[in-house]
């Protein structure tokens, strides 16, 4: 029997349900994006940085920790604070933008953001750069101030801060920090890339 034949007799034992074939269409997979996603989400609010130095509910379904990674910067800033922030869902989010919010952060490494389907999706690492003073007067260098490292789907714009899912990874960089322990660096996006 020849697979024409095969297919032609697997069709004809339907006994009258209906489908369609289009070799044209990409297949589906079943995918549950949400409980992907929120997976992802329950790993990033679990990550440590070192010692809690602070947490709370910022909103109503945004929490946040601060770290203490154990370096001493100055008097004026005991240690170099790493800052997460998470959000776990309140009101329903459509399974179409945890799908394209999954895709945008497993391909794009450098910041990312767009809207879709009436939601703003922020991924990947964005840094803030600034000028580096020395006892007060502008040195002219530029450093990293800041690594952000997103996966954020929010109703609104960004600055709104109306977080939906996600989480947020900052650290902050100050010239020392660059210079005397690039290390802590390293090991911020060693552990933010093991998501």
């Amino acid at each position: 029997m020849n697979w024409f034949n095969i297919l032609k007799n697997e069709i004809a034992s339907t006994k009258g349900k209906t489908f369609q074939l289009d070799f044209n269409q990409p297949m589906i997979e079943d995918k549950d994006c949400r409980d992907e996603f929120t997976q992802l989400t329950k790993k990033a609010s679990e990550l440590s940085f070192g010692i809690v130095e602070a947490s709370g509910k910022s909103k109503d379904n945004v929490y946040y920790k601060v770290f203490n990674n154990g370096i001493r910067y100055v008097k004026s800033v005991p240690y170099i604070p790493i800052i997460t922030e998470y959000a776990f869902p309140t009101e329903p989010v459509p399974e179409e933008v945890y799908c394209r919010a999954l895709e945008l952060y497993k391909t794009k490494e450098k910041f990312h953001d767009e809207m879709f389907n009436g939601y703003y999706i922020r991924v990947g690492l964005s840094i803030y750069r600034t000028t580096e003073y020395t006892d007060g007067k502008k040195t002219g260098k530029m450093y990293d101030r800041t690594y952000r490292k997103h996966c954020m789907i929010m109703k609104g714009q960004f600055e709104d801060g109306n977080y939906a899912h996600g989480f947020i990874f900052d650290m902050d960089a100050f010239p020392i920090t660059h210079r005397k322990y690039p290390e802590a660096i390293d090991e911020f996006f060693k552990k933010v890339d093991s998501l």
